[in-house]
């Protein structure tokens, strides 16, 4: 079920696997999952979305919350970091990541743990040029100031 989202945030896109979401004001995205999976074509699908909101409203911060998800498909993780990520930042400046996590440990270690093996599989050097921060909400990771 989606959470409820900021009145400052307005809608970009509504998919089916979820919204997103932008405030040009806070040069701020959101991504918001409203299904408990999504596959990789979704996945694909959402952030491709996603970087056309980035490009049109100059954001510079992507929240991506994902706490509707009760698994999440792995190979999804390769082509985010390896592809998506490393464009965003070359192409829009977007340098600020804000995730936030189901409240479900197994859920958070799987991540970390794919995200461990993906390091060794890719080029994480532009990793250097990014924040990447975890939040419990919405409202905590859109308020943060770096």
């Amino acid at each position: 079920m989606p959470k409820s989202i900021p009145e400052y945030f307005f809608e970009y896109k509504s998919l089916p696997q979820a919204n997103i979401y932008y405030c040009s004001e806070k040069k701020q995205l959101l991504i918001q999952s409203v299904a408990p999976h999504i596959t990789g074509i979704e996945f694909k699908e959402i952030f491709t979305q996603a970087a056309e909101a980035i490009t049109e409203h100059k954001l510079t911060t992507c929240i991506f919350d994902k706490r509707s998800l009760l698994i999440f498909h792995q190979p999804s993780l390769f082509w985010y970091y390896r592809f998506w990520k490393p464009q965003q930042l070359r192409e829009n400046g977007l340098v600020d990541h804000r995730k936030i996590m189901p409240n479900d440990e197994l859920f958070r270690s799987a991540v970390r743990l794919s995200f461990e093996s993906l390091k060794n599989k890719i080029d994480t050097h532009y990793l250097n040029e990014i924040e990447i921060r975890y939040f419990e909400n919405i409202e905590e990771a859109a308020a943060f100031q770096n």
